[in-house]
Formats: C-alpha cells, sequence, structure tokens
C-alpha cells in the first residue's frame, strides 16, 4: 500500500473582462478579491500480475470577498484499475464530482472510463481513452441542463530536455445528449489541447496549458433583438478558450510557492452567451 497527500491555500483576484454580454447587460463587470483552499490525495495497492487498484479524492473551496455572490466548493473522486504492459499500461476506473450551486444543491458528474497507452520508444507516448458519463444537475431551475456525456481523446507526449520537461498534444470530441428538454437540444463538440512543463532548476519549474473546444447545439431557437424584426431563427454555437501559466518554486522540502495567471475566452452567436475572465492566484502547497 503506497500513498500521498497535499494541501494548499492562497489567494487571487478575479476580473470579469468586458465582453458583448456584459455591454448589453449595462452592468459594471465583476471584480473581486477571492481565497481558496485545497487539499486531497490518493492511495495505491499493487494486485500482482501488473495490476494495480488506484483511488483519489480532491477537494477545492473558493470563498470571494463579495458577500452577494456564492463561493465555490467541489469535490473530485476516482477508483481505477490499472495494469502496466510490456510497451504501455490500460485503465479502467470510475470518477465522478459534486460541485455546490448554491441554494439549488450540488450537480453530480459520474461515469466511466477506459484509457489504453502505448511506448512508441523512451521519448513518445500514445493514448487513447473513452469516457461516458452523466452530468445531473438539482431539482429546481437548473434541472433542464441535465444530460449524458459520451467523449474520446487522442493525446502524445513527449519527453524533452532530458527528462526536465514535456509536451502533450491531445484532440477530443463527443455527444451530449439532453435529457430534461435543454432549450438548445443535443450537442456535439470537439476540441484541442497542449500541456508544457519544464523544470528550469532542480527548485523553480514553469508549466504552460491551453484548451479550444466547439460546442454546436442541435435544436433551433429564437433571439427577439427589437419590436419590428421578427425573431431571426438559429441554432446556438460557443467557441471556448483558456490559457493558464504559472511556476512552481520548491523553496523547501515538500513545500511550494505556486502563482499562476489564468484566462478565459467563451464566445457564443447568443448575446447572452459571451464571457471572460482574467485570474491572477498565489498559492502554498505542502506535499506528503
Amino acid at each position: 500500500m503506497s500513498g500521498f497527500g497535499y494541501a494548499e491555500t492562497g489567494g487571487g483576484y478575479y476580473r470579469e473582462n468586458v465582453t458583448r454580454s456584459t455591454n448589453a447587460a449595462g452592468g459594471d463587470p465583476t471584480r473581486d478579491w477571492f481565497w481558496k483552499a485545497r487539499a486531497g490525495g490518493g492511495l495505491g495497492y499493487i494486485l500482482g500480475s501488473g495490476f494495480s487498484l488506484d483511488g483519489t479524492l480532491d477537494y477545492r473551496f473558493r470563498y470571494y470577498d463579495d458577500t452577494n455572490r456564492r463561493d465555490d466548493s467541489d469535490l473530485r473522486w476516482s477508483a481505477v484499475l490499472n495494469q502496466s504492459l510490456d510497451h504501455g499500461s490500460r485503465a479502467l476506473g470510475m470518477r465522478g464530482q459534486a460541485s455546490y450551486l448554491g441554494l439549488d444543491g450540488y450537480r453530480q458528474d459520474y461515469g466511466l472510463f477506459a484509457n489504453q497507452s502505448f511506448n512508441l520508444d523512451a521519448l513518445n507516448r500514445i493514448t487513447l481513452e473513452v469516457e461516458i458519463r452523466s452530468r445531473q444537475y438539482p431539482p429546481g431551475e437548473l434541472k433542464v441542463l441535465s444530460r449524458d456525456i459520451g467523449e474520446f481523446w487522442l493525446s502524445w507526449t513527449r519527453s524533452l530536455f532530458d527528462g526536465r520537461g514535456s509536451l502533450t498534444l491531445s484532440a477530443n470530441g463527443g455527444q451530449e445528449w439532453a435529457t430534461h428538454d435543454r432549450p438548445d437540444g443535443d450537442q456535439n463538440f470537439y476540441g484541442a489541447t497542449f500541456d508544457f512543463s519544464i523544470d528550469l532548476n532542480y527548485r523553480l519549474g514553469f508549466f504552460l496549458s491551453g484548451l479550444y473546444e466547439h460546442n454546436a447545439f442541435a435544436d433551433e431557437r429564437m433571439e427577439i433583438q427589437d419590436d419590428l424584426t421578427p425573431p431571426p431563427l438559429y441554432t446556438r454555437n460557443d467557441d471556448l478558450y483558456e490559457l493558464e501559466a504559472g511556476l512552481t518554486w520548491m523553496f523547501s522540502s515538500g513545500w511550494s510557492l505556486r502563482p499562476q495567471v489564468l484566462y478565459l475566452r467563451d464566445e457564443s452567436n447568443t448575446l447572452w452567451g459571451n464571457y471572460s475572465s482574467t485570474e491572477l492566484w498565489m498559492m502554498v502547497r505542502r506535499s506528503f
């Protein structure tokens, strides 16, 4: 039996950027300080014959300085059966997430996944993964957003700089099936991500990641623009962008300082579906 754990705390600043939606709403974009905390860990047990069983828990909490704003609370879990192979590995498992949505309660995500990795050589690995999961919203106005999701990933990881760094490129796609008459119906989606990290020296590391995803909904909707123009029919399309960068400074054994910046951008052909924000964090982590 083996295990690991971590706990971190810190704070940051949230800035909502101006978009078409904020201009239409006529209000000031949100600016807010916040405090963050995170704790988690995992256990692993070797079964023999190349098999192992692993479980993890990860809890995240965010408290906003604005008392009129809902705080964030999020618990993530996983249980995985792994098998080591001569030239790779495979895994079969379950994972989920419970996210606090305020007075309505919690959104529950849970599902099954499987993946297989192939070592092309000492520096390159290809991974295929599929997942089927359900996203269930609590009773009330949000219940119509509930859906089932099928998704696949194809990723390539390259070891760099004699093992001091790595780059992972991935592509994903899938389908969402609305289960409670969601206004926009079912949805197809596809996207791509990259993750780069490097140890600059034995204490300082740098990481950079990015995401793009396109969402195409199936059902037509109407959007009334004024009293004279007939409302046009159209299907909703969203493009999501995410960029994150940061440093990890190991200032003592088991302790690290982690400054990060996160930029989000959601572009939509609906007037109300546009969103952008920038966040700055400074976290202290203890690993054990």
